[in-house]
């Protein structure tokens, strides 16, 4: 994940340097990049063990509800960019600023599908043993009955 953040700043600060922007700007750019970034990574977070529960339909290699949010967000971030591109009568720096704005999040949604496709996909396939544990606190399970759930759910394959 710290490799996806840096790969969102060096295309952001690229982006800010291309459209020629200040310091301030350039760190707009990268927050911005970071936000559609990590609001997509926690989404993937929410879809841990996917694989193992029943009724997720899976689009493009992702379950519905993850597919669903990145083509809400990545419609919403092609239209900027198309109407940002189409002749206007607004200030070239105002141009500049929307083009900007909308590559950064552009960004930030790209790694964020590089993310799941390169490693969260393989990574959420399963339920950690972490919820496990926690779920079985929550219930207030004794030690013992929370060692025998893990161990039956490391048999039938929902924990690695």
């Amino acid at each position: 994940m710290l490799g996806s953040v840096l790969v969102v700043t060096v295309l952001c600060i690229g982006i800010s340097i291309h459209f020629q922007m200040d310091a301030f700007n350039s760190a707009l750019w990268v927050a911005l990049g970071w936000f559609c970034y990590g609001k997509l990574a926690i989404a993937m977070f929410f879809t841990q063990g996917y694989g193992v529960k029943k009724g997720v339909r899976i689009v493009a290699g992702m379950p519905m509800f993850l597919a669903v949010f990145v083509s809400a967000i990545a419609s919403i971030i092609a239209f900027l960019l198309y109407t940002a591109y189409q002749p206007s009568g607004l200030h070239p720096q105002t141009i500049a600023n929307i083009k900007a704005f909308g590559w950064a999040a552009a960004s930030g949604v790209a790694t964020a599908i590089c993310h799941w496709y390169f490693y969260a996909r393989q990574a959420y396939f399963y339920q950690s043993e972490y919820n496990i544990r926690m779920e079985c606190k929550s219930r207030n399970d004794s030690p013992e009955v929370t060692e025998q759930t893990v161990a039956r759910y490391r048999k039938l394959g929902i924990i690695q």
